[in-house]
């Protein structure tokens, strides 16, 4: 229906629902491989708002079994629309009406047609991860943490790549961000 609003889902037929159930199921496998395989996120917990998974699983949605593959010019865009929306905080306050957007575009990209996806103004300071307080509930850390693991970080001790599989997946931990820096 591309709007993110449970009134929306609620008011849907339930044989509707049942009907979009293996198309929505690809849709969340497909999403997940493409961030733990393009992005380097292996678990959601980081992942800084919500809604950016509402939006992916929409573009990875299909009623095929076997869905041919993504265009590399769709993966490209989808990449940027990723980052851009993590460092605009697109949908941290008052995301339905984004989302609800972003769901539009994310179909006209889909079918190959003129979109806008992530064509909006985003604004950085230089400064933006020095000023903002580091909390695991923030969409700044979680966005800035994200953004260290595409560097490939290495280990302090023995400088080996570290498996984010299994940092990503403890995001909890109190010395979880130390995995990310690397040696200077």
């Amino acid at each position: 229906m591309n709007s993110a609003t449970p009134e929306d889902f609620l008011n849907l037929p339930g044989s509707e629902v049942r009907q979009k159930f293996d198309e929505i199921r690809t849709g969340i496998f497909r999403a997940i491989d493409f961030l733990k395989t393009d992005l380097s996120i292996f678990s959601l917990k980081p992942l800084p708002m919500e809604n950016i998974l509402t939006v992916l699983v929409s573009f990875f949605a299909s009623s095929q079994k076997q869905p041919p593959p993504i265009p590399q010019e769709q993966y490209e865009v989808i990449k940027k629309w990723f980052w851009r929306a993590c460092f605009s905080q697109r949908y941290a306050r008052g995301g339905a009406k984004s989302t609800d957007i972003d769901l539009g575009e994310v179909q006209k990209l889909k079918t190959g047609r003129p979109h806008k996806l992530g064509e909006y103004d985003v604004s950085l300071d230089t400064d933006l991860f020095l000023k903002n307080v580091f909390r695991m509930s923030s969409v700044v850390t979680k966005t800035f943490i994200l953004l260290l693991a595409q560097g490939k970080p290495l280990n302090f001790i023995q400088g080996t790549n570290i498996s984010l599989q299994q940092v990503l997946s403890q995001g909890n931990r109190k010395e979880f961000i130390i995995y990310f820096l690397k040696p200077t």
